[in-house]
């Protein structure tokens, strides 16, 4: 009897095991914000489920596992991104308007435009590189991900602003096996990402900053000053059992036995549904993609799982909420071949999408919402991101 394949198999779950149990103990990540989950454009469109979908770049986040049954490589070469919050257009432009007519300062300034400044809140970011190769079984990735928030509250008698400014070199190294099983094919994979991170936080009212930042040679020394580094390592793991070429279903664990400022954080727990239906309406609509995923089912935090918590209808009225903000459903068509329209539901709010598959040159456009509360309806933001790359 050949006990080769066998043997193999057993060295593989070892190392697998190895990896994600005694690698994550020797590194320690002492940045004080969660670890970096870089979202692709293409799953915010159809409300951010992807986790049994993983067929293109964006499963060295999502899903790792996906690599065993990847069909062909890509390659990354050139990739731009951009998202800004629906609300900062007005608000960047009220700023500039009053910062130009002289209205922010303390003679001049009034206390409806103080109390407009307060409600207004700045939030974008931008990806400067997403590079990198997957094929199957095995993929690597560099990510280079920037965001800035800031945000006002009442001052004595000039507005505050809080501004954070993060900028993340991300390197992403993922590997995955598959077993053919008599019901289909069942996969394992893992992620070991190393991240460097810079951040700036400062506040203090506009008018400091606006002499801080008045000349370049200043506003450079300003920001090396407030500016701190830290490195950290995730790690990921993620199953796939791809039951037919239709239908498929995953789970995967986020940042695993992490550890932030002296404390474990509890990993990010995701269940995954895909299916692909046949619409056999002809060359224009060749399919329909079915996603739905459950993210964060232990609970974060501050919130019980809500297995544990005792039946009632008082209790089911409160977990409901909570259910949806934590469940992302998502579908994608392709049209004519080369363009994706998406539509989902992602935290309570819904998503669109829509993207273009050109040769090499790649287009994916997403408008959906984050909350940024505890409850859909709470603190509900829309954000426009769009991304180009170049990848074959």
């Amino acid at each position: 009897m050949n006990t080769a394949p066998r043997t193999t198999i057993t060295f593989c779950f070892m190392l697998l095991g190895m990896f994600f149990v005694f690698v994550p103990l020797l590194v320690a990540s002492v940045d004080p914000d969660k670890p970096p989950f870089v979202h692709g454009v293409r799953p915010l469109g159809m409300g951010d489920a992807f986790t049994a979908v993983a067929d293109d770049f964006n499963l060295l986040f999502y899903n790792p596992a996906g690599l065993a049954v990847l069909e062909k490589g890509q390659t990354y070469l050139l990739h731009l991104g951009a998202k800004v919050d629906h609300q900062s257009y007005g608000d960047i432009n009220y700023i500039i308007d009053m910062s130009d007519a002289d209205m922010l300062e303390p003679e001049n300034i009034t206390q409806d435009t103080i109390n407009r400044i307060v409600r207004s809140r700045v939030s974008v970011g931008a990806e400067i590189l997403r590079g990198g190769y997957i094929r199957k079984n095995i993929g690597m990735g560099a990510y280079m991900p920037v965001d800035v928030h800031i945000e006002f509250s009442p001052g004595l008698l000039i507005p505050n602003a809080e501004v954070l400014v993060r900028y993340d070199i991300i390197t992403s190294y993922s590997g995955a096996y598959g077993l053919k099983l008599s019901n289909g094919t069942l996969c394992f994979g893992g992620s070991l990402r190393t991240i460097r991170r810079t951040r700036f936080q400062k506040e203090q009212n506009v008018l400091e900053f606006a002499n801080d930042f008045s000349d370049t040679d200043d506003m450079m020394a300003y920001f090396r000053e407030n500016t701190r580094t830290y490195w950290g390592v995730s790690t990921d793991f993620g199953m796939l059992w791809q039951k037919s070429e239709k239908t498929s279903f995953a789970f995967v664990a986020n940042d695993l036995m992490c550890r932030m400022l002296g404390d474990w954080k509890r990993p990010n727990l995701k269940l995954g549904y895909a299916h692909r239906f046949d619409l056999g309406t002809g060359w224009m609509w060749e399919g329909l993609l079915l996603a739905v995923d459950w993210v964060n089912i232990i609970g974060d935090e501050e919130r019980v799982p809500l297995w544990r918590k005792k039946f009632s209808m008082r209790s089911l009225e409160d977990s409901l909420p909570i259910f949806a903000k934590r469940l992302r459903i998502g579908i994608e068509s392709t049209f004519m071949k080369f363009s994706r329209v998406r539509l989902g539901l992602h935290q309570g709010y819904p998503t669109f999408g829509y993207g273009i598959d050109a040769a090499f040159f790649h287009v994916n456009y997403a408008l959906y919402g984050r909350e940024f509360g505890v409850f859909p309806g709470d603190d509900g933001r829309y954000f426009h991101q769009v991304e180009m790359s170049i990848a074959f």
